[in-house]
């Protein structure tokens, strides 16, 4: 059999030699003469010698000619002809990928296009009662293995409808779940297909140590399973996007700025100059403008100014360009009304600036402080520590207790509860506070609200006066100083409260010059706890009169505030779960996905909440949750995105795939140059002589080239 019959017509060129060799002959005319005559007995043995030479060299020729027309056609002879394996079943296992760079396009098609395309190849390479199974990577579902199948039509069927999802591809786990499928199979008769792009990332999961294994397991039994590689689309790694959009203070607030950093990375290896980029707001808003220059492999970051003026779920778009596939980021936030604070202090005197309260309430709502009308960050109301009861934290996002002298155990147990039911918990001990009591109350061996034990204040003469050095800017409590060349406060911190950190579950977030915690948080239920260890007024240092202290304060009210808020951008596949605090008039909520129809989901009570759950997020975009409440439909937003790693389209260098083939023991067949079904069929019920003739082609060269050289020699 011949893969490449059509080659077979090069057995014609095995005739030019002795055409050749015959028009030689022609130009030349015998003429007797007298003294010939007692030569020719002397050269005659000569004569005949030199002819069966020359034969020899021509013979030698037409068979070069012929031998690499013949290997040109591919001849295949059966496997059982060497007695290489009996024939039977074959079981193929088809791993083929679907991830997000799947989609690019190249050349009008995708990438998936000449995939599936590949895939299809393979299938009609079987023979009818041959098994076949599809595992599919970059799949946002949960991976399902499927046993080998003898109807090849339904898996030709479920390949040719695969679109790109929008999740990454994971080379090793795909292989892994293809070689569960080939255990205990026929040997000699496995086959294993991965179809992929040449992306490097799609190979990151495969470590050294899972090549050696998963060769050794594919291989092991009484004969090999065959592993081919198929690299699908081009090198091409040229692509920008916006790979994030970070609030640099959340929750948004109404009527409030809002600074929003954007990254723009360039992946590939050429310069963009003046690239569009463009941020905007609900219903394609303008809210930001600029062009961008970015050099090969480089990243930029953006910061923009945004005000929203009504509260609700809005979605953020950034756009590159014309927008157009990962050119464009979404991103959904919450906007909400100025945040609700209740400060509880212990130190509340008559006068400007003298109470505790007053430098962190005109911090956190400067219009209402003077009387005027404006927005505000928060609306805050502030008691008198022996005013207050557990019923006014009912009314409050977020409770600050200021300098208190001591609690009782009543207060703290309400305090616990607000917490752990979803509240920001803001403490400031101050002179008057009692580490005793607090420890006992708030702290209570490590089991309380407070992230730290703490211990008595640094001395009141100055001696231990320090200042803020260690900020964790890449924290949402300090991220408001990222990009300033000098983001650490001047200012003077005379006295503190030295503290010991709870180890199981506090984060320091920033420290004094002397080593010791400024900021330390703790999670506590569904809430959030942070700790300063030192007064929020100007008794013990100069932070309240420093630039740094207005925007801390109304970041850390922010933060806090934020603890409870719902997880809006997702990856692929993860659920939307939608919250309310309220009974909705039906037990269904509606969900609009993108580019799809309405569906219906349940709604369950969770505790004091109700709960809407969609799990079909595979498709990146905008999904939309309704639910009807007092007869009025509340709307809120999801955003589905692709994984940013997606975007790097860098490739696999040759090196790198030498050793993945070396390692892994794979072939590696490029469906733009063979023809899969051929190769396939070739392997499976036979085997190729093409190269065993073209080494016969390349020995009888040599030994022509030998021969004519010696002779030639010979001759003179």
């Amino acid at each position: 059999m011949f893969l490449n019959a059509l080659m077979l017509a090069g057995l014609a060129g095995a005739s030019v030699p002795l055409v050749l060799h015959l028009l030689a002959r022609a130009r030349y005319r015998s003429v007797d003469w007298g003294a010939m005559m007692f030569l020719l007995e002397a050269q005659s043995h000569q004569h005949q010698s030199t002819r069966l030479k020359q034969i020899i060299l021509l013979l030698l020729r037409m068979a070069i000619v012929a031998a690499l027309a013949v290997a040109l056609a591919r001849p295949v002879v059966s496997r059982d002809f060497f007695g290489l394996t009996q024939r039977g079943r074959s079981t193929a296992v088809i791993v083929l990928d679907r991830s997000a760079s799947m989609g690019v396009e190249e050349e009008a098609r995708t990438r998936l296009d000449v995939a599936r395309e590949a895939a299809l190849r393979i299938l009609s390479g079987l023979r009818p009662g041959d098994l076949v199974s599809l595992v599919l990577i970059g799949d946002p579902g949960k991976p399902v293995i499927e046993l080998p199948t003898s109807d090849i039509q339904s898996v030709a069927g479920r390949i040719a409808a695969l679109k790109p999802s929008a999740t990454r591809a994971d080379v090793a786990d795909g292989l892994s779940r293809a070689l569960k499928l080939l255990q205990d199979r026929e040997p000699g008769n496995r086959e294993l297909y991965l179809i992929t792009d040449r992306q490097a990332n799609n190979w990151h999961s495969a470590s050294v140590t899972f090549q050696a294994t998963f060769a050794d397991q594919l291989n092991r039994g009484a004969a090999s399973a065959r592993f081919v590689v198929v690299p699908v689309g081009s090198d091409l790694r040229d692509n920008i996007v916006v790979e994030s959009i970070n609030l640099l203070s959340k929750p948004a607030i109404v009527d409030q700025p809002l600074d929003i950093e954007l990254r723009v990375r360039n992946f590939g290896p050429t310069p963009h100059v003046d690239v569009p980029l463009v941020l905007l707001g609900q219903g394609g808003r303008p809210l930001f403008k600029t062009s961008l220059t970015l050099g090969p492999d480089a990243s930029t970051t953006v910061r923009a100014t945004a005000r929203f003026d009504r509260a609700g779920t809005q979605v953020l778009t950034a756009e590159l360009g014309k927008g157009e596939g990962d050119d464009r980021t979404d991103v959904a936030i919450d906007v909400v009304p100025p945040v609700r604070v209740l400060i509880v202090s212990g130190d509340e005197r008559p006068g400007a600036f003298r109470s505790e309260s007053d430098f962190v309430r005109v911090a956190l709502a400067p219009f209402a402080s003077l009387g005027r009308k404006g927005p505000d960050v928060a609306s805050v109301v502030v008691k008198p520590s022996d005013a207050w009861t557990p019923s006014d934290q009912t009314t409050c996002d977020v409770l600050i207790l200021a300098n208190l002298p001591q609690m009782s155990a009543t207060l703290a147990r309400s305090v616990e509860s607000f917490v752990y039911g979803g509240g920001g918990l803001l403490i400031a001990p101050g002179n008057l506070t009692r580490t005793e009591n607090f420890n006992s109350t708030l702290f209570r061996d490590g089991s309380g609200m407070s992230p730290a034990l703490l211990m008595p204040a640094t001395p009141g003469d100055g001696s231990a006066a320090t200042s803020l050095l260690g900020l964790d800017l890449a924290h949402p409590l300090f991220q408001f100083l990222r990009g300033r060349p000098d983001p650490v406060p001047t200012s003077t911190v005379g006295r503190y409260f030295p503290v010991t950190v709870r180890d199981t579950d506090a984060r320091v977030l920033a420290r004094y010059a002397s080593g010791q915690p400024f900021a330390v948080e703790a999670n506590a239920g569904r809430g959030r706890v942070l700790m300063l260890t030192t007064p929020l007024d100007a008794d013990w240092g100069t932070l309240p009169l420093s630039s740094f202290y207005l925007p801390f304060a109304q970041n850390a009210v922010r933060y806090l505030a934020s603890v409870g808020e719902v997880r809006r951008n997702l990856a692929p596949g993860e659920p939307i779960v939608a919250t309310y605090g309220t009974a909705p008039d039906q037990r269904q909520a509606r969900v609009v996905p993108p580019d799809r129809a309405e569906e219906s989901v349940q709604l369950l009570r969770v505790g004091d909440r109700y709960e809407a759950r969609f799990n079909d997020t595979e498709r990146p975009g905008r999904y939309r949750v309704r639910v009807r409440i007092k007869n009025t439909d509340v709307d809120q937003t999801f955003v589905v995105s692709r994984p940013a790693e997606e975007a790097d389209l860098s490739p696999l260098t040759e090196q790198r795939w030498t050793e993945l083939s070396e390692t892994m023991k794979f072939e590696r067949v490029d469906p733009a140059r063979t023809d899969l079904a051929s190769t396939t069929t070739a392997a499976r019920t036979g085997r190729e002589l093409w190269p065993m003739l073209l080494a016969l082609v390349l020995g009888l060269m040599f030994t022509e080239l030998g021969l004519a050289r010696r002779w030639s020699r010979e001759g003179t």
